[in-house]
């Protein structure tokens, strides 16, 4: 009979807040693959969600086992970045937009868009292969999930 220790992948805890449909939402911790430092926070946290796996465990409070939500359900997940965040949205193209969700919910901000000038219609963006938006509004990052979409259209700069 072997031995079987337990083998822990070491992570970094991420604070969140996780919106569901109808207004709720949950303050928890998200656990991110370590990642050496050239790996920005927003990287990984796409990285994260952009995983195949339907369900992550979200850590409600310390010490208790997590939660488990399933993605499609989500309208958003929020995550607060600090103004000097080594995160560089300089290579971003940002679009003004305003997401309309399927719960009648509406949030505007700028649409981050990771890819070259040609490619950075907000056709295009939307059309990716990505399961996530990211919308940023200040110092917050939403990862917008698309099913919980119905309508995104472009708002001018104000």
């Amino acid at each position: 009979m072997s031995n079987q220790g337990n083998y822990v992948v070491p992570k970094d805890r991420q604070a969140v807040k996780v919106h569901l449909d109808h207004g709720r939402v949950i303050d928890g911790a998200i656990f991110l693959e370590y990642a050496p430092p050239d790996h920005s926070t927003h990287e990984r946290v796409t990285a994260f969600l952009e995983n195949p796996a339907n369900f992550f465990p979200l850590e409600v409070h310390e010490g208790v086992e997590p939660e488990f939500i399933f993605k499609r359900n989500l309208l958003m997940i929020e995550v607060e970045y600090p103004e000097q965040d080594p995160d560089s949205c300089s290579l971003i193209h940002m679009l003004p937009v305003t997401m309309h969700f399927l719960d009648q919910t509406t949030v505007s901000g700028d649409l981050m868009v990771d890819a070259p000038e040609e490619k950075s219609r907000l056709s295009d963006c939307l059309n990716s292969a990505d399961q996530f938006l990211c919308l940023k509004i200040g110092r917050k990052i939403f990862y917008v999930e698309k099913n919980s979409l119905c309508k995104v259209s472009r708002r001018n700069r104000l």
